[in-house]
């Protein structure tokens, strides 16, 4: 790892709150975190830190964590570099003392300044601009060796290549003006959802819905609840996928299947299962840098115009279905006849064992 390389750092515009996240899989499929980042609230001494890691070196020595970890020999020394606990991200970011990490100090200097600073940096610049950002990061192990954060770089830089291709498509993406004598309707064009269904959303005057944002388990709930309802839409995947799904019972396939909002957030969409969809995870990278982005970017330079025309403003807003199939798939079920038939089988087997038994 070298400190001069930069994890690619996504940002998402959600209306009142910005959301950041770092793309590409995480190793071993290290579970995230929701930080609500305000700027404000106090930071641990490092005294905090200091006692914190005392407690956490007890327990991660007892368990034996703390041996033969990979080392790294300095050159022309004799010596290595030597392993600490250390903040899993940066106090600024992550008050928490006991988000701590056993790390060798080279890697955790290495982390601080390809991706922690970085984050830091977007953090303060934009908190100005919205009520608080949500931050998304991973939770990692309790001993982080620089193999795991090697490849969590690694996919990073996959994504990275992907969103430069997303980028180039969302070049291509163009906002077209349709205006009558009684309103201004904004259509978005050549991109690759043009033939996808459309929702009409009226942007000026604004329309204020008073919605809270949901906590982290409210929107797992959310999530599950609404897996459960379209599983049976949903194109690609086994009647045991499926099943998985509706029960929430495999993470990676839960991951694949985010919810997209079809309204989104930023234009006073509402957390609720009405507004909610689901959409393959490439599917949801592809329709937020060739339609979402380049919509906020236009509507952000343009608003005041259209403001001084003294007439309602609608978006076209296409809706990605790609996701779902034209009619649900029928949950295979036993005929009834077979399922009398098996019982009473059972039923006999039972028996028979009873008496062998006696």
């Amino acid at each position: 790892m070298d400190d001069t390389e930069r994890f690619l750092i996504a940002q998402e515009d959600n209306g009142t709150f910005l959301h950041i996240y770092i793309p590409g899989k995480r190793p071993d499929n290290w579970p995230v975190r929701q930080i609500k980042w305000t700027g404000r609230g106090p930071i641990p001494s490092f005294d905090d830190l200091r006692r914190e890691a005392a407690v956490l070196q007890r327990q991660l020595k007892k368990k034996g964590l703390l041996e033969n970890l990979p080392e790294r020999t300095i050159p022309g020394y004799s010596h290595s570099y030597p392993y600490s606990f250390q903040p899993a991200t940066i106090r600024e970011i992550n008050p928490d003392p006991k988000d701590q990490v056993y790390v060798r100090n080279d890697v955790a200097y290495n982390m601080r300044h390809m991706l922690w600073f970085p984050i830091l940096k977007l953090l303060k610049e934009h908190i100005k601009d919205y009520d608080y950002i949500q931050l998304e990061i991973p939770i990692f192990p309790p001993v982080l060796t620089e193999d795991l954060c090697q490849a969590w770089y690694e996919n990073n830089k996959s994504s990275s290549r992907f969103f430069d291709r997303l980028l180039k498509t969302s070049q291509n993406t163009r906002i077209e003006t349709v205006t009558s004598e009684s309103e201004i309707t904004l259509k978005i064009t050549n991109h690759p959802f043009v033939d996808k269904p459309i929702q009409r959303i009226q942007l000026l005057p604004d329309e204020t819905i008073d919605s809270a944002p949901l906590s982290d388990d409210q929107l797992r709930t959310l999530h599950l609840k609404v897996l459960s309802r379209d599983s049976n839409m949903l194109k690609g995947l086994t009647n045991t996928e499926r099943k998985q799904l509706r029960q929430g019972t495999n993470d990676d396939l839960v991951a694949d299947y985010p919810i997209h909002w079809v309204r989104w957030l930023s234009l006073s969409g509402t957390m609720t299962e009405k507004n909610a969809i689901l959409v393959f995870t490439d599917t949801e990278k592809s329709y937020q840098h060739s339609v979402r982005y380049p919509f906020e970017q236009y509507w952000r330079r343009n608003r005041s115009f259209f403001e001084g025309q003294n007439l309602p403003v609608y978006v076209e807003i296409p809706v990605p279905t790609n996701s779902y199939r034209p009619k649900p798939v029928a949950r295979t079920l036993m005929p009834h006849q077979n399922r009398r038939y098996l019982n009473e089988m059972t039923r006999r087997a039972a028996e028979e064992y009873l008496k062998e038994k006696e």
